[in-house]
């Protein structure tokens, strides 16, 4: 499927695409709100500067995808590769993530606030001067090796995520909101 096909098939009403490869499509600054992938192929797809409001992503592999500058508010992600995406400066306020492995992927300046995220690999993830205020990261969600430097964790929850050799320099946080989280010691570059 081409992405003008896609978009002819949005346009006409359907918002459902399941068990397709869609690798590589552009689908760049495109108005796609409430669209719905189930097991699709997006590896190295371009969303970038696109609506995506209201998504979801099931069973999906993102790897490598853009979503550089893309409204992502309320998407939902269960069960997704994103390694190595680029989320930098995407808008993902109240979204919910689930299972979703984003190692190496890049977040920074992305907004996550009060979103909701649970067993994800945010391994030598880059979310330099991301803005993760209220959001909760809980069971189990890795941050190993990540670079939060100047990253807002302002009323952040990170109920016991891992933090192990996390970069924190000039990030903002409150320790209340630690619970849990291994381990406090993250290291600064030097």
């Amino acid at each position: 499927m081409t992405s003008e096909e896609l978009l002819a098939q949005y346009n006409a009403g359907e918002r459902y695409f399941k068990d397709l490869d869609l690798s590589g499509i552009d689908l760049k600054g495109l108005q796609l709100d409430e669209i719905d992938f189930l097991d699709v192929n997006l590896q190295g797809a371009d969303f970038s500067g696109a609506s995506l409001t209201f998504a979801g992503f099931s069973y999906c592999n993102l790897t490598n995808a853009k979503f550089h500058g893309a409204e992502m508010m309320a998407v939902s992600m269960l069960k997704v590769d994103s390694t190595e995406a680029d989320f930098s400066k995407a808008k993902l306020e109240m979204s919910r993530m689930h299972y979703v492995n984003l190692t190496g992927a890049n977040f920074s300046a992305a907004y996550l606030g009060n979103s909701r995220i649970k067993l994800c690999d945010f391994t030598n993830a880059n979310m330099v001067e991301a803005d993760l205020g209220s959001a909760e990261f809980s069971e189990q969600t890795k941050f190993i090796g990540a670079n939060l430097t100047r990253a807002d964790l302002i009323c952040t929850r990170l109920n016991d995520s891992d933090l192990t050799d996390a970069i924190l320099t000039d990030a903002l946080f409150t320790d209340d909101y630690l619970r849990g989280t291994l381990p406090l010691g993250s290291k600064s570059p030097s």
